[in-house]
């Protein structure tokens, strides 16, 4: 199966891990980490053991923080990740 490949996209969803770790020191409450379809779009633009490695790296903050999705609007297709420290 071939991949659709977005370098961008590629570079947005790489950096989700560091983006938590980040907030994870901040001072900040909550944040919005990504912006579409994220299970989806890493999927699409990953071989299956770089899905895994990302999705595992993104799993370990689950003891730490709420990660919630909120529905784009109508005129737009999927969600806004958000996440919030417990």
């Amino acid at each position: 199966m071939s991949k659709e490949i977005d370098g961008y996209l590629k570079s947005l969803l790489k950096d989700v891990p560091d983006k938590l770790d980040r907030f994870y020191t901040s001072n900040e409450k909550s944040m919005v980490y990504y912006v579409g379809n994220f299970a989806e779009d890493i999927l699409n633009n990953f071989t299956e053991k770089q899905s895994e490695k990302l999705f595992l790296k993104v799993r370990k903050f689950h003891d730490d923080f709420y990660f919630y999705q909120k529905k784009l609007n109508k005129d737009l297709e999927g969600y806004e990740y958000i996440v919030q420290k417990k």
